[in-house]
């Protein structure tokens, strides 16, 4: 699953891990999310966060970390994604899968612009086989909203692209 497809509330919940006593996680961070917009959230800082009831020192510390990774990630590549045009600008993506024993059918979906939208690892297959039915590459795609996509295959020998 993308994360982008996730709502504001719903990615706090994740990073709040859990409610307290009569209320869920999610009750607490859609009550957040209405209170403050992401753009406010983001610069509160510690004790101010454990104000907020459900949310101690804690939870309130690793949602600053969160977003300040998050601010130091922006600044970085100032929020462009890198444009994928061929198997060599898509390496650092798939570097997790190049010595696996096994095969590994990797779908990048990309924007209109050819920016990494997500990644969906299709299939695990044996030492030399990998099944895919079109329909685990393109629903995602569909879902994602992605004007294309780039598949990769890891083989013991090596890697290709289509």
């Amino acid at each position: 699953m993308c994360s982008d497809r996730l709502r504001d509330e719903e990615l706090l919940a994740i990073l709040l891990r859990t409610g307290y006593e009569g209320r869920n996680v999610l009750e607490i961070s859609q009550k957040i999310i209405r209170r403050f917009s992401v753009e406010k959230l983001v610069e509160l800082d510690l004790e101010f966060l454990t104000s907020i009831k459900g949310v101690g020192r804690a939870k309130a510390a690793g949602l600053i970390a969160g977003f300040e990774l998050a601010k130091r990630g922006l600044n970085q590549g100032m929020g462009i994604a890198a444009s994928i045009t061929s198997p060599v600008d898509a390496v650092g993506l798939l570097a997790d899968i190049k010595d696996r024993r096994k095969e590994h059918f990797v779908a990048l979906f990309l924007n209109a612009r050819n920016q990494v939208i997500c990644r969906e690892d299709v299939s695990v297959g044996s030492l030399n086989a990998s099944l895919v039915h079109p329909r685990e590459v393109f629903a995602p795609a569909v879902g994602s909203a992605a004007a294309s996509v780039r598949c990769w295959i890891t083989l013991l020998w090596g890697q290709s692209a289509f």
